[in-house]
């Protein structure tokens, strides 16, 4: 391995239509918005990760697997686990996906999607 060479760093986005990002730490009820960006972890490939964000509940995110890259996609095999008053899921993802995509969860409310630029970009508001 070259010591001078930067280590590749991937981006996991967690996007959410159910909380309103701007309102969660204040006494307003959550109301369905556009997909926001909820969290984004910075992840070596090949690395086994760990992260946990408490968040104060709303919701508290804990996001654990790997990743591997190969020439033209990303293989998958990570859990999400969210938690927030009224509710407590875990979505396990193991598949061959581009960076880019977009892949929804847990009834449409949350969405997922890999990128090699650590700006997230929200996907368009679905129906």
């Amino acid at each position: 391995m070259e010591r001078n060479k930067k280590p590749e760093i991937l981006y996991l986005h967690i996007y959410s239509n159910r909380y309103d990002i701007h309102t969660m730490n204040s006494d307003l009820p959550p109301a369905p918005r556009d997909w926001q960006c909820i969290a984004t972890i910075a992840i070596s490939p090949n690395v086994q990760f760990y992260a946990k964000m408490p968040n104060h509940c709303e919701p508290e995110i804990m996001v654990s697997g790997n990743l591997r890259r190969s020439t033209t996609s990303i293989e998958t095999d990570f859990t999400i686990e969210l938690q927030d008053v009224g509710m407590a899921i875990s979505h396990h993802q193991t598949s061959t996906i581009q960076i880019g995509d977009t892949i929804d969860f847990w009834d449409g409310e949350f969405s997922l999607s890999i990128s090699d630029l650590c700006e997230p970009t929200p996907p368009t508001k679905r129906n």
